[in-house]
This record gives C-alpha cells, sequence and structure tokens, in this order.
C-alpha cells in the first residue's frame, strides 16, 4: 500500500502544479519498477505502471486527460482498500457562524502568509502587516491560522494580530478564543483574555477575576488592564496598587488613574512622590479630580522655584529629575493655572535652557513644556511659540511646528518653516542641520499619519511625535517642488502627487542613476513604488527594467519588488505577464501571486 499511497501524492501534487509538468516526472518515474513488480501478485498494479507510463511519455496537449486517468484509477483502488465510519454515537460540532465578504484570493497567494502564521524566523511580521493592509485575512481559510498566531513566540506579531487583525472577525471567534485560554500561560494567554473582554466585557468579567487571583503573571497584568475604570472592583484594584511587585502595581495604578474617587486620589498622589512616579504621571493627565490637579501644579511650581534658584548643584538636580518625571501630568490640562505656569515656563525659557543636570536638563524640561502647550489650546500662548520659531531651541522647535499645524494655514507654515529644509544631504553638525532633519521627520509623520514608523523618537531627541494631539493637516504644494530642487527621494516619495511633472522628471533620472549602483534595489525600490502609486508614465518600463535586472542575478530583494505590484495598474501587470516565460523559476514564483491578486482586484 506504500507505493499506491506515494502514486497518490504524486498525482496530487502534480494536479496542483500542472498536468503539463508531468513529462519525465522522476518521482513517478521511480515508483514504476515498484509498480511491475506489486503486478506479479496483482495485475491491476501492472494497469498502474501502464498509466503512469503514458503520462510521462503524453505531450502537454494530453497530459491532463492522462493525469485524470492514472488519478482516477489509483483513488479507486485505494477506495476498495478502505473504510469509512466512526464507532460510538455521532454529534454535531459545535458551529462557529463568520461574516466574510466574498474572497478572491488564490491559494498560492496564501501560501507566503500562512507560513509567516504558522512558523518561526525573521521576516514574518512585514509580511503579515502587508497582507492586513490589503486586506487578505477576510478569509474564512486563515481564521484558524490567526488565532493561533496569538501565542506567537515573537510577541510583537501576537501584539498585531491580537489588536489589528482578530478584531476583523467580530464577536463570533470568542468561543475558539476561550477554548484555547490558559490562566497559567504566558502572553498568548494574556492577549486572548484581552481580546475575549473587548467582545464582551460582562461576560468575561468572572474570568477576569478568576485570572488575577490565581493567573499567571502575564495573565494577571492582561486583568489589570481589563478593569480599568470599573468601580465594581475599586478596592481590589487600590489592594493590587500597593502589590510589592512593581509590573503588578504599576498595572493597578493604570487602571485606577483616571478615576476620582476620594481613596483613589490619595493612592495616586502618594505614587506620585514614589519612584513610579515617572511612569504614572502621564496617566492621570486625563484625571479630572481638582484636588490632585492643585496638587500636581503647587508641587511643580515648587520644583521649578527650586531648579531655578538654588545653588546647590544636587539639590537642582533632585528638583530637576522630578519635575520631568510628573510635569507630563499637566497634558491637556487648560486650568487658568496650568495656563499660566506654561506662560511662565514660556518667559522663562532661556534661564530654563541653562540648568545643568546628568539625567534631566532644562532642555528636557523645556521639550516637555512644548508638548504641553502644543495640547493645551490656549491660542496666545501657541501663537507666540509659533511667531518665535527663529530664537528658538531644537525642543522648543519641534513644539512649534506641531502647534503651527493647529492654528496656521498650510502656505504659513511653509513660509516660517520652509528655511530650515536642506533636503537629505550629509552636512557638519550644526543646529541649522539638526533643525533640517527634525523638520524632514516632522514632515513625514504629517504626510503619513497613519503609516507605520520604525522610529518612535524625533532624530536626535528624547522626544516622541505626539501623534494623537495632531490634527489631520494638509502640507502646502510647495513642499513637494522644494525636495525636488534639493533632489530629497525619501521626501518625495512621501509628498509625491500625481501629474507633477519636476517629480516623474526627477525619479526618472533617479532611476537610471540607481541601477548603476551596486545596492541599487534599495533606491529602486523607492523609486519604483513612487512611480506606481502617482501613475507615473514611466513606471510599467521601469519595472520591466528592474524585473529583468533581478533575472540576471539573485539580489535576495526579489519579494520587495514582488510587493510592489499591489499598485500595479493593468498595463504593468500585462508586462510583467509577458516576461514570465523568460524569467527564472524563483523570480516567477515571487511575482505571480502578487499579479494574481492584483489582477483580481482590478
Amino acid at each position: 500500500m506504500s507505493v499506491i499511497d506515494q502514486v497518490y501524492q504524486e498525482t496530487r501534487r502534480l494536479a496542483v502544479a500542472g498536468s503539463n509538468l508531468a513529462a519525465d516526472d522522476f518521482r513517478l518515474k521511480k515508483l514504476i519498477p515498484l509498480l511491475r513488480k506489486a503486478a506479479e501478485k496483482a495485475p491491476v498494479f501492472g494497469k498502474l505502471a501502464d498509466s503512469a507510463e503514458s503520462l510521462l511519455s503524453s505531450p502537454a496537449t494530453q497530459s491532463a486527460d492522462k493525469l485524470l486517468e492514472l488519478s482516477s484509477m489509483v483513488t479507486a483502488i485505494l477506495y476498495t482498500q478502505g473504510q469509512t465510519g466512526i464507532e460510538g454515537k455521532l454529534a454535531s460540532l459545535p458551529k462557529t457562524e463568520l461574516e466574510f465578504k466574498p474572497t478572491r484570493t488564490g491559494a498560492r497567494a496564501l501560501k507566503p502568509l500562512l507560513d509567516a502564521l504558522t512558523t518561526t524566523g525573521p521576516g514574518r511580521l512585514e509580511i503579515i502587516r502587508d497582507a492586513a493592509e490589503r486586506g487578505l485575512f477576510n478569509d474564512l481559510r486563515l481564521v484558524s491560522p490567526a488565532i493561533a498566531a496569538i501565542d506567537d513566540p515573537y510577541a510583537e506579531i501576537g501584539d498585531l494580530v491580537t489588536d489589528k487583525i482578530l478584531p476583523i472577525y467580530g464577536p463570533t471567534i470568542y468561543p475558539l478564543l476561550r477554548s484555547g485560554f490558559d490562566p497559567k500561560g504566558k502572553g498568548g494567554a494574556a492577549r486572548r483574555l484581552r481580546r475575549m473582554h473587548k467582545i464582551d466585557p460582562e461576560g468575561t468579567h468572572a474570568l477576569v477575576e478568576e485570572s488575577l487571583e490565581s493567573g499567571s503573571k502575564e495573565v494577571k497584568l492582561a486583568a489589570l488592564a481589563c478593569l480599568k475604570g470599573n468601580k465594581r472592583t475599586l478596592d481590589l484594584l487600590l489592594g493590587q496598587a500597593s502589590s510589592r511587585t512593581k509590573d503588578i502595581r504599576l498595572a493597578a495604578l493604570r487602571s485606577l488613574a483616571e478615576m476620582d474617587a476620594p481613596e483613589v486620589i490619595t493612592v495616586l498622589t502618594q505614587a506620585l512622590n514614589s519612584a513610579d512616579a515617572g511612569e504614572i504621571a502621564p496617566l492621570v493627565s486625563r484625571n479630572r479630580s481638582k484636588k490632585l490637579k492643585g496638587y500636581l501644579l503647587a508641587e511643580i511650581e515648587r520644583l521649578l522655584d527650586e531648579a531655578l534658584n538654588t545653588s546647590a548643584a544636587k539639590k537642582r538636580e533632585t528638583a530637576l529629575n522630578r519635575l520631568g518625571e510628573i510635569l507630563p501630568a499637566l497634558k491637556r490640562d487648560q486650568e487658568k493655572g496650568t495656563i499660566a505656569f506654561l506662560t511662565r515656563c514660556y518667559d522663562e525659557k532661556d534661564n530654563i535652557a541653562k540648568l545643568k543636570g546628568k539625567a534631566t536638563d532644562g532642555n528636557d524640561i523645556l521639550g516637555t513644556v512644548g508638548s504641553l502647550i502644543t495640547a493645551c489650546g490656549n491660542k496666545p500662548l501657541q501663537k507666540r511659540l509659533v511667531d518665535d520659531v527663529d530664537s528658538l531651541g531644537i525642543e522648543l522647535f519641534i513644539a512649534s511646528f506641531q502647534t503651527s499645524l493647529q492654528i496656521c494655514k498650510p502656505a504659513e507654515i511653509f513660509t516660517k518653516f520652509s528655511p530650515y529644509y536642506q533636503g537629505d544631504k550629509k552636512q557638519r553638525k550644526t543646529k541649522e542641520a539638526e533643525k533640517n532633519e527634525i523638520l524632514r521627520s516632522l514632515l513625514e509623520h504629517v504626510a503619513s499619519p497613519h503609516a507605520y514608523h520604525y522610529y518612535h523618537y524625533l532624530p536626535g531627541t528624547a522626544i516622541q511625535y505626539d501623534q494623537e494631539n495632531q490634527p489631520e493637516a494638509k502640507l502646502d504644494d510647495r513642499w513637494l517642488d522644494l525636495a525636488v530642487e534639493h533632489q530629497d527621494l525619501e521626501m518625495v516619495h512621501i509628498l509625491a502627487r500625481p501629474k507633477h511633472k519636476p517629480t516623474q522628471a526627477f525619479l526618472a533620472d533617479a532611476f537610471q542613476k540607481s541601477l548603476k549602483q551596486k545596492s541599487w534595489y534599495h533606491e529602486a525600490h523607492l523609486i519604483l513604488e513612487t512611480m506606481l502609486t502617482t501613475s507615473d508614465p514611466n513606471a510599467t518600463a521601469s519595472v520591466v527594467t528592474a524585473i529583468e535586472k533581478l533575472n540576471q542575478k539573485d539580489t535576495g530583494s526579489i519579494w520587495w519588488f514582488s510587493h510592489l505590484l499591489q499598485n500595479a495598474p493593468p498595463e504593468t501587470v500585462a508586462a510583467i505577464e509577458a516576461m514570465l516565460p523568460q524569467l527564472n523559476e524563483k523570480l516567477v514564483d515571487a511575482l505571480v501571486p502578487y499579479l494574481t491578486e492584483t489582477k483580481a482586484r482590478t
């Protein structure tokens, strides 16, 4: 039976790969002598060998019929040797209803994604993120692999699946999540609990309390996050807020941070006076308690006075460190006392900038003050910050630009900030060069607010881009003209728009130059992506040239170029399809799934 099974497996493989590949198939050819020997005892094996030989020698035009004949014969033999049924009483399987739009994604296109979800190794995160952006997870075949990926050893994949992909499937996956939940588990169990609580808070509440009582550390942390703002479990959260385990204590404080019960305010005040202050302060910024705000403002004023007026270096450093920790607690606060404090800090910015410290210095304080002004909503103070851009240091320069997005028109922003833009050419480390680098990063965040940014901090600083407080902003068209003038490919890629002649000319020239470089594909990938997304008339010819170059030598970047095809128009797809017979097998395997998917969409 072993040889019969091997023949069966080979016919299945050929049915998937294509019957035209059956000619002289070495796997099938090796099985024929074994079939001939078996025919000595059972003549039917001889007929099977004859059918296999007929398939191996058949022309491509007849291969499909011959493969069907062999497949039917081997299936019939296996059928006579097998049996169906099972002992015992039959019962209905659990049913889970899912609602999906019909999918047209081919199995070949899903194969790399299934591998990324079910295996280990590098490079999988980008494949999964790309698939999510393209809507490939609206597919019944991916529900179970996606749920299983919650337990992926690479935490970032597990988080991406839990937060971005599983919500697609709605509440109907709850039983599947519950069946795999182990309160003693690690990161995967914690993600399952969070997702279940999102789907059904009430139905999961008992499980959350049980997990908090007897779960692993990871599951306890997830359970505490599920109880955020839950007044019914106030006593439970207050008890955990005094835990000796720092992670548990902080998780409980996070869940208490926005509650204003008197006992909560007492616990939060104590936390702001402890070693946890730096992690708790940003969280209590949403707390509306006047008592807590009054305490914070008085303490912050005291610390600033101490930092500015003391002559003792150690005392000044202690004040600066603590001021840096709790200052973020004033974020979003528009009370008069807070606005008065921010105005004072801005008036005294030159003196604050001179304050020195090892862990925190005056410039760090000004960076936080700048972000508070951006978020405070006080137009007169914000206008001062924008108007004074030419005299500001790096930290307040960042805040000035972010504030301008709220109160200025695109043309005004360009007039004020374009003089600081110098392109991407390497420069000596000067303040001007630093502002140019930061401005380029700021423009990228504004132009691509929903894109994934690999770097959370602005270049050369400890300041994160404050996406939360930024409106959807439109940039002046002249930024693109300026990027082309400076031949800044990265900024052109970010700012490019269709039918912009200077951009088209720049990209065409940049593409030809990139082909002469040793690592040509890094720049070429960026150029081609820009061409395709802006319907550049040179896009198809440039893509063909790049594929021809890839075909000459495996550069290890085939995936990146095939990935570009999701933006390819029909004429580009047709041009690539015409090239397929001349391309190597590895390149064809990389291109075909994207070609198939792109054609299905168009």
